[in-house]
Formats: structure tokens, sequence, C-alpha cells
């Protein structure tokens, strides 16, 4: 008889084994990236919930965080800050078992919702009542075995040209692996945020990724570079058989370098060079047309990810928060900002944010 238990993932080294040996698992299910949230943000704490047989071995788990503030209220969240946290199931029998101990939780603890972030576990065939919030997507591609294939594929003038362009005005590439480059991408990066009147995560949440998974190559710096300066950076996860492209700042003042274009084909052809299967562009809001046009631009295949809501009590939340009236105010505020009070702004943002 399976049965759920708690366990410290930073201690029991079944669970990372378990991660690497389930199709689902992800870069945000190892026990780094607890180390890596609690580290950072004092209103998180994580509870990691692992199904296992008679014989104590792992068949099942689910990661799910306390997010807690007074500003928008307390929930459990998998997990916090990562595009994707499927349940860590093989049916919908394990995931209701998991489910109902993470209600539990969520009830001992007063909070309101659970958040479950999914991508790959096809929830909605299961009959369940809940709620759906299908604000984001992700765009993919296969990479074949000849890169050139894959050129083929892209739009010709958007892409293909573009990337000519890139290295006919003299465009290199760097590896990040000090920490001023790190600091040179967070600020490139920054800038970028506070352009779109976006808040920026706190250096020490990009600092503590670095730290926890430069091992192994699990987070990788690329820079893009023009006469000795760095103009462009793009943070990219490894894990299995999938490079993501997370993070990207470029100084708009070399735009006409086509620095952004030039960055993602460089991160797909080190992604085909560590014989990488899949090639993510990252989530994209779906109010973010421009975006979504670049993305798709690229061959890609557009796939949901849909995040969903499970009550303790029956209850209603509203999903549209990029149309509401309180974060376009505050992406106006943003923008106005001075850089000293904007990166303060932001740290407060993301201490209620997951």
């Amino acid at each position: 008889m399976n049965r759920v238990i708690l366990i410290d993932p930073c201690r029991d080294e079944r669970w990372d084994r378990f991660v690497e040996s389930h199709p689902f698992g992800w870069i945000c299910h190892l026990s780094g990236w607890k180390l890596v949230l609690e580290n950072t943000f004092p209103h998180m704490k994580g509870h990691y919930l692992a199904l296992i047989d008679e014989n104590g071995t792992i068949k099942g788990g689910l990661p799910v965080y306390e997010v807690r503030s007074w500003l928008i209220g307390d929930r459990l969240v998998s997990t916090p800050f990562s595009t994707f946290s499927d349940p860590l199931v093989s049916d919908a029998e394990q995931f209701y078992h998991l489910l109902e101990s993470v209600m539990l939780i969520c009830k001992q603890i007063k909070f309101k919702y659970v958040e479950i972030r999914m991508f790959k576990f096809k929830f909605d065939q299961f009959d369940c009542k809940n709620q759906k919030n299908d604000l984001f997507k992700t765009h993919i591609i296969k990479l074949p075995e000849n890169i050139e294939d894959l050129k083929k594929t892209f739009h010709k003038t958007c892409v293909r040209r573009n990337i000519k362009r890139a290295y006919g005005k003299g465009l290199k590439l760097r590896a990040g692996i000090m920490e001023e480059d790190w600091m040179a991408f967070y600020h490139l990066y920054a800038v970028n945020r506070k352009r779109l009147g976006l808040p920026v995560q706190p250096y020490i949440f990009i600092q503590n990724l670095w730290k926890t998974f430069s091992k192994g190559e699990k987070i990788k710096l690329l820079l893009a570079e023009w006469e000795g300066k760095a103009i462009g950076a793009i943070v990219l996860y490894k894990y299995k058989d999938r490079v993501s492209a997370e993070y990207l700042g470029s100084d708009e003042k070399y735009k006409s370098l086509y620095t952004n274009v030039f960055l993602y084909w460089e991160a797909i052809k080190w992604a085909h060079e560590n014989k990488i299967n899949y090639f993510d562009f990252g989530r994209t809001s779906t109010n973010n047309f421009s975006l979504m046009e670049f993305k798709q631009h690229w061959g890609t295949q557009m796939l949901d990810l849909p995040i969903y809501y499970f009550f303790e009590k029956s209850s209603h939340y509203k999903n549209d928060k990029n149309q509401s009236f309180l974060y376009l105010a505050a992406r106006k505020l943003l923008k106005a900002l001075p850089e000293h009070l904007y990166s303060k702004v932001g740290r407060f943002i993301y201490n209620h944010s997951s």
C-alpha cells in the first residue's frame, strides 16, 4: 500500500534520484531549487511530498511551497518562479493521492488555495472541479541531427537574414563564468525589465541560481560582445533532454546589431552541441503578441502552460491580472522610478510573488 510522507530533499538522496528518473522531472523539482528559494526569499517554505511503497521507494512526488503575503494573499505553489512544475506521477490515482495530502496542509495552515503549474501532465483528461489559467504558452523546437536542417525552418527574413547580419556586424560570443559576467548580465536584464515596466528579481536570486546549478552546467550564461563590451546575455537551464532560455537582457542602444537573434541562435547551437533533444524558448504571456510572433518565426511548436487552482473551499480566482488596473498602473510606476528606487521596489514585489 502506497502512502504519502514529507521528506527533506536536501538530506534524502532518494528525491533527486527520483526526479532524474521521472519523465516529468525538471530542474525546478531538484533539491537545489529549495536551497535557492529558501536562501533568497523569507516568505517561502517548501514541503516535498513523496508517495512511497512498502519498500520506501518513491513512486510519485509533488513539491509545494508556502508563499506568504499580506499584500496578495497566502497560497501553496508548485513551484515558485518556475515555468512549470508537473506533478511527478504516473497516473491520476497517484496525483489525487498527493493532492489530498496537499489540501490537508492547505487547510491546516489556513491558506485559501493551491496553485500547480503543469506542462507534460495532461490534467484536462481527468474529472476534477478546479479553475484553470491559460495565460501562458511555451515555444519549443526539436533539435535534428543536422543543425543546418533546423536553420532552414526559420523565417527567411526575420531570423535567417538577421543571424547573418549579426555575424556581419562583428558580434562575438563568450561564456560567462565569473561573478563579473553575471553582474553584467543582471545589469542588462534589469534595464530591460525597467523599460518594460516589470520588476526585476533581486540579484541574490540570480546569484544563488548560478552557485547552486553551475555544477554540471545545469545553468549556462552566454554573453554577446561587440568591440569588447557585453551588450547582451542569455541564461539557460539545462536538464536531461531539454535546454530552456529563461532570462535575456540586451542593450537597446545596439538593437541594430540583432543581439537577441544572435544569442538565441548561439544558445540553440550550444544545446545541439551538448546532444540536447529540445530547445525551449521559455514562458510567454499570451498578451505579449510581439514576443509570441518572434518565437514563432523560429519554426517552433507552441504549447500550453496551464496553471490549475485547487481551493480548500468553493471560490473563484481572478486570472486576468495582466489586464487589471493595478497591474497596468504598477507598470507605469516602475518605468518612471529612478534606478535606486526601482531595485528596492522590485525586491518588495518579489517578496510577495511566486
